[in-house]
Protein backbone atom coordinates (compact mmCIF):
# COMPACT_ATOMS: atom_id res chain seq x y z
CA UNK A 1 0.00 0.00 0.00
CA UNK A 2 2.95 2.17 0.26
CA UNK A 3 2.85 2.24 -3.31
CA UNK A 4 -0.09 4.65 -3.14
CA UNK A 5 2.54 7.49 -3.00
CA UNK A 6 4.87 6.47 -5.89
CA UNK A 7 2.70 6.36 -8.73
CA UNK A 8 -0.43 7.40 -11.10
CA UNK A 9 -2.08 4.01 -10.34
CA UNK A 10 -1.78 0.95 -8.48
CA UNK A 11 -3.21 -2.49 -9.37
CA UNK A 12 -3.72 -5.63 -7.16
CA UNK A 13 -3.82 -8.38 -9.11
CA UNK A 14 -5.10 -11.79 -7.21
CA UNK A 15 -6.68 -15.72 -7.91
CA UNK A 16 -6.93 -18.21 -5.48
CA UNK A 17 -6.99 -22.50 -6.75
CA UNK A 18 -10.07 -23.27 -7.79
CA UNK A 19 -11.35 -20.09 -9.64
CA UNK A 20 -11.25 -19.37 -13.06
CA UNK A 21 -11.37 -15.96 -12.78
CA UNK A 22 -8.86 -13.31 -11.13
CA UNK A 23 -9.69 -10.12 -9.46
CA UNK A 24 -7.75 -6.90 -9.99
CA UNK A 25 -8.54 -4.10 -7.70
CA UNK A 26 -7.23 -0.51 -9.27
CA UNK A 27 -6.51 2.25 -7.04
CA UNK A 28 -6.83 6.06 -8.72
CA UNK A 29 -3.50 7.29 -6.78
CA UNK A 30 -3.93 10.90 -8.50
CA UNK A 31 -7.50 11.10 -7.32
CA UNK A 32 -6.51 10.13 -4.20
CA UNK A 33 -3.95 12.65 -3.40
CA UNK A 34 -6.57 15.42 -4.87
CA UNK A 35 -9.55 14.26 -2.39
CA UNK A 36 -6.81 14.02 0.41
CA UNK A 37 -5.65 17.91 -0.59
CA UNK A 38 -6.19 20.11 2.49
CA UNK A 39 -7.41 23.08 0.29
CA UNK A 40 -10.16 21.00 -1.19
CA UNK A 41 -12.87 22.00 0.61
CA UNK A 42 -15.40 20.06 -1.24
CA UNK A 43 -13.77 16.82 0.44
CA UNK A 44 -13.54 17.98 4.11
CA UNK A 45 -15.17 15.71 6.77
CA UNK A 46 -14.81 13.07 3.70
CA UNK A 47 -15.03 9.40 5.83
CA UNK A 48 -12.43 7.30 4.97
CA UNK A 49 -14.68 4.33 3.34
CA UNK A 50 -16.60 6.99 0.92
CA UNK A 51 -12.96 7.90 0.12
CA UNK A 52 -11.60 4.38 -1.10
CA UNK A 53 -14.83 3.88 -2.66
CA UNK A 54 -14.14 7.15 -4.91
CA UNK A 55 -10.53 6.20 -5.77
CA UNK A 56 -11.00 2.56 -6.36
CA UNK A 57 -12.11 -0.05 -9.15
CA UNK A 58 -12.86 -3.53 -8.86
CA UNK A 59 -13.34 -6.22 -11.72
CA UNK A 60 -13.85 -9.77 -12.08
CA UNK A 61 -11.97 -10.98 -15.09
CA UNK A 62 -11.37 -14.51 -16.24
CA UNK A 63 -8.16 -15.94 -15.90
CA UNK A 64 -5.48 -16.81 -18.29
CA UNK A 65 -4.15 -18.74 -15.55
CA UNK A 66 -5.10 -22.91 -14.94
CA UNK A 67 -7.27 -23.49 -12.36
CA UNK A 68 -5.26 -25.06 -9.52
CA UNK A 69 -2.69 -22.34 -9.81
CA UNK A 70 -2.37 -19.01 -7.62
CA UNK A 71 -1.18 -15.56 -7.07
CA UNK A 72 -1.00 -12.22 -6.13
CA UNK A 73 1.05 -9.67 -8.31
CA UNK A 74 1.16 -5.55 -7.38
CA UNK A 75 1.70 -3.29 -10.83
CA UNK A 76 2.51 0.52 -10.27
CA UNK A 77 1.91 2.52 -13.13
CA UNK A 78 3.93 5.68 -13.77
CA UNK A 79 6.03 5.64 -11.08
CA UNK A 80 7.42 8.86 -9.86
CA UNK A 81 9.83 9.47 -7.02
CA UNK A 82 12.53 11.90 -5.44
CA UNK A 83 15.75 11.41 -8.08
CA UNK A 84 14.22 8.32 -9.72
CA UNK A 85 15.58 5.86 -6.98
CA UNK A 86 12.74 3.43 -8.14
CA UNK A 87 13.50 3.41 -11.15
CA UNK A 88 17.31 3.18 -10.58
CA UNK A 89 17.70 -0.65 -10.84
CA UNK A 90 20.90 -1.38 -8.94
CA UNK A 91 19.94 0.93 -6.03
CA UNK A 92 16.25 -1.25 -5.90
CA UNK A 93 18.31 -4.34 -6.55
CA UNK A 94 21.09 -3.77 -3.18
CA UNK A 95 17.82 -2.72 -1.20
CA UNK A 96 16.40 -5.79 -2.13
CA UNK A 97 19.59 -8.27 -1.80
CA UNK A 98 19.90 -6.77 1.55
CA UNK A 99 16.38 -6.95 3.26
CA UNK A 100 14.13 -9.16 1.15
CA UNK A 101 13.51 -13.00 2.46
CA UNK A 102 15.38 -13.87 -0.70
CA UNK A 103 17.97 -17.06 -1.09
CA UNK A 104 21.65 -17.73 -0.60
CA UNK A 105 23.96 -17.60 -3.83
CA UNK A 106 24.80 -21.51 -3.42
CA UNK A 107 27.39 -20.87 -6.26
CA UNK A 108 29.30 -18.30 -4.73
CA UNK A 109 28.33 -19.02 -1.25
CA UNK A 110 29.68 -22.62 -0.82
CA UNK A 111 27.79 -22.93 3.15
CA UNK A 112 24.20 -21.10 1.95
CA UNK A 113 22.85 -24.90 1.26
CA UNK A 114 23.41 -26.05 4.72
CA UNK A 115 22.74 -23.13 6.10
CA UNK A 116 19.24 -22.61 4.30
CA UNK A 117 18.29 -26.32 5.68
CA UNK A 118 19.55 -25.55 8.62
CA UNK A 119 17.84 -22.19 9.18
CA UNK A 120 13.83 -23.86 7.67
CA UNK A 121 14.47 -26.11 10.76
CA UNK A 122 15.12 -23.93 13.34
CA UNK A 123 13.85 -20.48 12.56
CA UNK A 124 9.60 -20.39 13.38
CA UNK A 125 8.47 -18.22 9.95
CA UNK A 126 11.78 -18.54 8.21
CA UNK A 127 11.23 -18.60 4.10
CA UNK A 128 12.75 -17.75 1.52
CA UNK A 129 11.08 -16.50 -1.86
CA UNK A 130 12.42 -15.83 -5.68
CA UNK A 131 12.55 -12.21 -6.52
CA UNK A 132 13.40 -11.16 -9.89
CA UNK A 133 14.19 -7.51 -11.70
CA UNK A 134 14.81 -6.18 -14.78
CA UNK A 135 12.38 -5.87 -17.64
CA UNK A 136 9.75 -9.08 -18.41
CA UNK A 137 12.00 -9.73 -21.89
CA UNK A 138 15.32 -9.51 -19.41
CA UNK A 139 15.32 -10.31 -15.86
CA UNK A 140 17.50 -11.61 -12.94
CA UNK A 141 16.97 -13.81 -9.66
CA UNK A 142 18.19 -11.64 -6.84
CA UNK A 143 20.23 -13.71 -4.19
CA UNK A 144 21.80 -12.51 -1.17
CA UNK A 145 25.58 -10.76 -1.45
CA UNK A 146 27.18 -13.56 0.70
CA UNK A 147 30.34 -15.35 -0.91
CA UNK A 148 33.39 -17.11 -0.32
CA UNK A 149 35.39 -13.96 -1.20
CA UNK A 150 34.50 -11.07 1.00
CA UNK A 151 35.68 -7.64 0.28
CA UNK A 152 37.92 -6.20 2.34
CA UNK A 153 38.96 -2.19 2.62
CA UNK A 154 41.51 -0.66 1.20
CA UNK A 155 40.67 -2.90 -2.73
CA UNK A 156 41.62 -6.06 -0.41
CA UNK A 157 40.32 -8.99 -0.05
CA UNK A 158 39.37 -12.09 2.54
CA UNK A 159 38.11 -15.68 2.00
CA UNK A 160 36.00 -17.51 4.29
CA UNK A 161 37.10 -20.59 5.73
CA UNK A 162 33.91 -21.89 7.72
CA UNK A 163 30.89 -20.49 9.35
CA UNK A 164 29.66 -20.83 13.09
CA UNK A 165 26.31 -21.55 14.46
CA UNK A 166 24.75 -20.43 17.90
CA UNK A 167 22.20 -19.47 19.68
CA UNK A 168 20.78 -16.79 21.73
CA UNK A 169 19.19 -16.70 25.32
CA UNK A 170 17.62 -14.23 27.38
CA UNK A 171 18.33 -14.19 31.45
CA UNK A 172 16.19 -17.35 31.86
CA UNK A 173 18.56 -19.47 29.37
CA UNK A 174 15.50 -19.57 26.51
CA UNK A 175 16.58 -19.42 23.43
CA UNK A 176 15.72 -16.13 21.87
CA UNK A 177 17.48 -16.29 18.33
CA UNK A 178 19.76 -18.09 16.31
CA UNK A 179 22.47 -17.20 13.61
CA UNK A 180 25.39 -17.62 12.06
CA UNK A 181 28.79 -16.14 11.55
CA UNK A 182 31.67 -16.75 9.44
CA UNK A 183 35.10 -18.11 9.93
CA UNK A 184 37.50 -15.47 8.24
CA UNK A 185 40.74 -16.67 6.88
CA UNK A 186 43.12 -13.99 7.29
CA UNK A 187 40.82 -11.79 9.25
CA UNK A 188 43.13 -9.05 7.40
CA UNK A 189 41.05 -5.88 8.88
CA UNK A 190 37.64 -4.30 8.43
CA UNK A 191 35.14 -5.36 5.68
CA UNK A 192 34.46 -2.91 2.90
CA UNK A 193 31.13 -0.72 3.67
CA UNK A 194 28.47 -0.74 1.44
CA UNK A 195 28.71 -3.97 0.08
CA UNK A 196 25.39 -5.65 1.71
CA UNK A 197 27.62 -8.73 3.79
CA UNK A 198 29.83 -6.71 6.64
CA UNK A 199 28.52 -6.88 10.22
CA UNK A 200 26.28 -9.08 12.25
CA UNK A 201 22.91 -8.28 11.15
CA UNK A 202 19.63 -8.89 12.26
CA UNK A 203 16.71 -10.36 10.80
CA UNK A 204 12.89 -11.27 11.54
CA UNK A 205 11.12 -13.29 9.18
CA UNK A 206 14.01 -13.52 7.16
CA UNK A 207 13.47 -9.32 6.81
CA UNK A 208 16.09 -7.46 8.00
CA UNK A 209 15.59 -5.13 10.73
CA UNK A 210 17.65 -1.74 11.00
CA UNK A 211 20.90 -1.71 8.48
CA UNK A 212 24.53 -3.14 9.09
CA UNK A 213 25.28 -0.74 12.32
CA UNK A 214 22.56 -2.12 14.33
CA UNK A 215 24.62 -4.10 16.55
CA UNK A 216 27.23 -1.53 16.54
CA UNK A 217 26.09 -1.02 20.15
CA UNK A 218 27.16 -4.76 21.49
CA UNK A 219 30.78 -3.72 20.24
CA UNK A 220 33.35 -2.23 22.92
CA UNK A 221 35.12 -0.72 19.99
CA UNK A 222 32.18 -0.61 17.07
CA UNK A 223 34.94 -0.63 14.11
CA UNK A 224 34.78 -4.67 14.75
CA UNK A 225 31.52 -5.19 13.63
CA UNK A 226 33.04 -3.94 10.53
CA UNK A 227 35.50 -7.63 11.19
CA UNK A 228 32.48 -9.64 10.97
CA UNK A 229 29.91 -11.31 8.09
CA UNK A 230 26.62 -13.16 9.86
CA UNK A 231 23.04 -13.29 10.31
CA UNK A 232 20.96 -13.32 13.24
CA UNK A 233 17.34 -14.53 13.40
CA UNK A 234 14.89 -13.75 16.00
CA UNK A 235 12.77 -16.27 17.73
CA UNK A 236 11.17 -14.88 20.16
CA UNK A 237 7.57 -13.09 19.44
CA UNK A 238 8.21 -10.99 22.73
CA UNK A 239 11.10 -8.91 20.44
CA UNK A 240 8.89 -6.49 18.54
CA UNK A 241 10.19 -4.48 15.53
CA UNK A 242 9.08 -0.95 15.71
CA UNK A 243 6.88 0.78 13.52
CA UNK A 244 10.09 1.93 10.89
CA UNK A 245 11.49 -1.87 11.22
CA UNK A 246 15.34 -0.41 12.22
CA UNK A 247 15.14 -1.29 15.80
CA UNK A 248 12.96 -3.50 18.24
CA UNK A 249 10.19 -1.61 20.52
CA UNK A 250 11.88 -1.21 23.99
CA UNK A 251 10.88 -4.30 26.03
CA UNK A 252 12.75 -6.44 28.75
CA UNK A 253 13.17 -8.85 25.96
CA UNK A 254 15.21 -6.19 23.98
CA UNK A 255 17.56 -5.99 26.58
CA UNK A 256 17.98 -9.54 26.98
CA UNK A 257 18.74 -9.76 23.33
CA UNK A 258 21.47 -6.80 23.33
CA UNK A 259 23.50 -8.74 26.03
CA UNK A 260 23.39 -11.59 24.62
CA UNK A 261 24.81 -10.36 21.41
CA UNK A 262 27.68 -8.83 23.80
CA UNK A 263 28.22 -12.23 25.15
CA UNK A 264 28.28 -13.22 21.39
CA UNK A 265 31.01 -10.71 20.20
CA UNK A 266 33.33 -10.53 23.27
CA UNK A 267 35.46 -13.62 22.33
CA UNK A 268 35.34 -12.79 18.98
CA UNK A 269 36.35 -9.29 18.99
CA UNK A 270 39.40 -10.70 21.05
CA UNK A 271 40.21 -12.35 18.21
CA UNK A 272 40.20 -9.66 15.98
CA UNK A 273 42.01 -7.54 18.06
CA UNK A 274 44.54 -10.43 18.33
CA UNK A 275 44.72 -10.90 14.86
CA UNK A 276 45.33 -7.12 14.02
CA UNK A 277 47.95 -6.53 16.66
CA UNK A 278 49.91 -9.29 15.13
CA UNK A 279 49.80 -7.94 11.95
CA UNK A 280 50.94 -4.95 12.69
CA UNK A 281 53.91 -6.37 14.41
CA UNK A 282 54.78 -8.70 11.86
CA UNK A 283 55.02 -5.20 9.51
CA UNK A 284 57.33 -4.08 12.13
CA UNK A 285 59.41 -6.87 12.37
CA UNK A 286 59.38 -6.64 8.50
CA UNK A 287 60.25 -3.39 8.15
CA UNK A 288 62.87 -3.90 10.38
CA UNK A 289 64.29 -6.49 8.11
CA UNK A 290 64.27 -4.40 5.10
CA UNK A 291 66.59 -2.05 6.82
CA UNK A 292 68.98 -4.53 7.88
CA UNK A 293 68.99 -6.12 4.31
CA UNK A 294 69.69 -2.53 2.56
CA UNK A 295 72.30 -1.43 5.11
CA UNK A 296 74.10 -4.88 4.90
CA UNK A 297 73.98 -4.20 1.24
CA UNK A 298 75.81 -0.58 1.42
CA UNK A 299 78.22 -1.80 3.82
CA UNK A 300 79.54 -4.45 1.87
CA UNK A 301 80.13 -1.57 -0.56
CA UNK A 302 81.20 1.20 1.65
CA UNK A 303 80.45 4.60 2.33
CA UNK A 304 81.53 7.13 -0.67
CA UNK A 305 80.44 10.02 1.24
CA UNK A 306 79.68 11.32 5.22
CA UNK A 307 76.02 11.74 4.17
CA UNK A 308 75.54 8.42 3.15
CA UNK A 309 76.67 7.11 6.64
CA UNK A 310 74.47 9.59 8.46
CA UNK A 311 71.72 8.41 6.53
CA UNK A 312 72.61 5.01 7.33
CA UNK A 313 72.59 5.27 10.83
CA UNK A 314 69.90 7.17 11.51
CA UNK A 315 67.45 4.41 9.97
CA UNK A 316 69.64 1.72 12.14
CA UNK A 317 68.96 3.53 14.96
CA UNK A 318 65.10 4.66 14.39
CA UNK A 319 64.42 0.87 13.49
CA UNK A 320 66.29 -0.28 16.51
CA UNK A 321 64.37 2.39 18.81
CA UNK A 322 61.17 0.97 17.11
CA UNK A 323 62.36 -2.70 18.22
CA UNK A 324 63.47 -2.27 21.53
CA UNK A 325 59.97 0.24 22.25
CA UNK A 326 58.04 -3.24 20.91
CA UNK A 327 59.75 -5.49 22.78
CA UNK A 328 58.85 -3.88 26.31
CA UNK A 329 55.12 -3.70 25.10
CA UNK A 330 52.71 -5.40 27.28
CA UNK A 331 50.68 -8.26 25.43
CA UNK A 332 53.13 -8.91 22.67
CA UNK A 333 53.12 -12.75 22.11
CA UNK A 334 57.04 -14.91 23.52
CA UNK A 335 57.64 -15.89 19.63
CA UNK A 336 57.39 -12.42 18.44
CA UNK A 337 59.41 -10.73 21.11
CA UNK A 338 62.07 -13.41 20.71
CA UNK A 339 62.35 -12.65 16.73
CA UNK A 340 62.22 -8.91 18.03
CA UNK A 341 65.35 -9.72 20.54
CA UNK A 342 67.42 -11.01 17.23
CA UNK A 343 66.12 -7.94 15.00
CA UNK A 344 67.23 -5.79 17.97
CA UNK A 345 70.76 -7.81 17.99
CA UNK A 346 71.21 -7.32 14.49
CA UNK A 347 70.70 -3.91 14.28
CA UNK A 348 73.22 -3.24 17.15
CA UNK A 349 76.02 -4.78 15.52
CA UNK A 350 75.03 -2.68 11.96
CA UNK A 351 75.24 0.70 14.22
CA UNK A 352 78.41 -0.42 15.65
CA UNK A 353 80.08 -1.64 11.97
CA UNK A 354 78.37 1.83 10.78
CA UNK A 355 80.31 3.60 13.16
CA UNK A 356 83.79 2.39 12.83
CA UNK A 357 83.79 2.66 9.14
CA UNK A 358 84.79 6.47 7.92
CA UNK A 359 84.05 7.11 4.35
CA UNK A 360 87.07 7.95 1.88
CA UNK A 361 87.66 8.29 -1.78
CA UNK A 362 91.25 6.05 -2.19
CA UNK A 363 89.66 3.18 -3.74
CA UNK A 364 87.16 4.94 -5.89
CA UNK A 365 90.02 6.99 -6.92
CA UNK A 366 93.15 6.25 -6.91
CA UNK A 367 94.41 8.62 -9.63
CA UNK A 368 93.48 11.48 -7.67
CA UNK A 369 95.40 13.72 -5.19
CA UNK A 370 94.65 14.16 -1.77
CA UNK A 371 92.94 17.60 -2.45
CA UNK A 372 91.03 16.80 -5.29
CA UNK A 373 89.63 13.48 -3.62
CA UNK A 374 88.58 16.25 -0.44
CA UNK A 375 86.81 18.33 -3.65
CA UNK A 376 85.14 15.19 -4.81
CA UNK A 377 84.07 14.22 -1.02
CA UNK A 378 82.55 17.62 -0.48
CA UNK A 379 80.21 17.37 -3.68
CA UNK A 380 79.59 13.75 -3.50
CA UNK A 381 78.22 14.77 0.19
CA UNK A 382 75.96 17.28 -1.29
CA UNK A 383 74.70 15.63 -4.02
CA UNK A 384 73.52 12.72 -1.37
CA UNK A 385 72.12 15.29 0.95
CA UNK A 386 70.15 16.97 -1.86
CA UNK A 387 69.34 14.20 -4.34
CA UNK A 388 65.81 13.33 -2.74
CA UNK A 389 64.94 17.03 -2.60
CA UNK A 390 64.66 17.50 -6.71
CA UNK A 391 63.17 16.34 -9.80
CA UNK A 392 65.42 16.77 -12.66
CA UNK A 393 69.56 17.32 -13.07
CA UNK A 394 69.14 20.87 -13.39
CA UNK A 395 67.90 21.24 -10.33
CA UNK A 396 70.14 18.88 -8.54
CA UNK A 397 72.94 21.03 -10.24
CA UNK A 398 71.76 24.32 -8.94
CA UNK A 399 70.95 23.31 -5.32
CA UNK A 400 74.73 21.51 -5.34
CA UNK A 401 76.27 24.65 -6.29
CA UNK A 402 74.15 27.00 -4.37
CA UNK A 403 75.55 24.84 -0.82
CA UNK A 404 79.00 24.30 -2.20
CA UNK A 405 79.16 28.39 -2.48
CA UNK A 406 77.64 28.85 0.94
CA UNK A 407 79.95 26.58 2.41
CA UNK A 408 83.19 28.27 0.89
CA UNK A 409 81.76 31.79 2.44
Amino acid sequence: MGGLAYCDSLIFKTKIKGETNETHVTWDCRKLHQLQDRANNDTRGLEVKELIHLCTAVKDLPSSKKENESFFRVEMNNVHCTKDELLDYPKVRQYIEEHAPIPFDKQKFYYGLELDAWLHKEIPGYNTYRIFIGTPKEYDLVLKRYSQTLPARKGKTDELENVERFDLCDSSQKIIARGWYGIRKDNIGQLASGTGVDSLRVRVGNILIGDSTLTDQCFSETRFNGYLVGEIHVITPALTPNARRDDFEDSDMKSDFFNAVRRLVEPLVKKCREDSDEKNSKKKLEAAGQVIIKVSKQLKKGFVGDATKKENLSHVRSELNEMERYQHKSGVPIKLKEEAEKKIEQLRDLESEIKAIEPNLVSALPGFSQKEREAIQLVLNAVAELYDKTETAAELERLVINKLNRQRH
